[in-house]
């Protein structure tokens, strides 16, 4: 027990990351395996700056609660994805679709709603190739 007036006593250094160094190369990190720029990101993340995701990015800044929300919500994560020490891998051909639909999710409705009738009609043609 600690006496009054006394140090505490020496302990092994603390090595955990600080925020700054583990949520700004996550957020580069994700962001690049979209295929989206800053700016892109921006505006999926409602309307963030791309200058304010560069900030984010090289550790200058920590985002708030309500940036993470944006951010998870313009990855289409959930916050915790953000934070996780170690992020989950994605194959090569999950990345490319997330990439894909972070694109689409940048245009308008009537573009959506027509790739996404383009898509479906792609899938119903193959559909009878993959099936047993």
């Amino acid at each position: 027990m600690r006496q009054r007036g006394q140090s505490p006593s020496p302990s092994a250094p603390d090595t955990t990351p600080r925020i700054e160094e583990l949520l700004g190369p996550r957020i580069r990190l994700l962001r690049e395996q979209a295929g989206l720029t800053q700016t892109e990101l921006g505006l999926l993340a409602g309307g963030l700056a791309p200058a304010e995701i560069s900030r984010y990015e090289t550790g200058r800044r920590v985002p708030g609660l309500i940036a993470l929300h944006r951010l998870a919500r313009g990855f289409g994560l959930p916050i915790s994805a953000l934070l996780e020490p170690q992020p989950a891998q994605k194959s090569p051909m999950i990345r490319d679709l997330d990439a894909v639909l972070a694109r689409l999710r940048l245009q308008s409705k009537g573009v959506r709603d027509h790739t996404i009738r383009v898509m479906n009609t792609l899938i119903a043609e193959d559909a009878p190739l993959v099936q047993p």
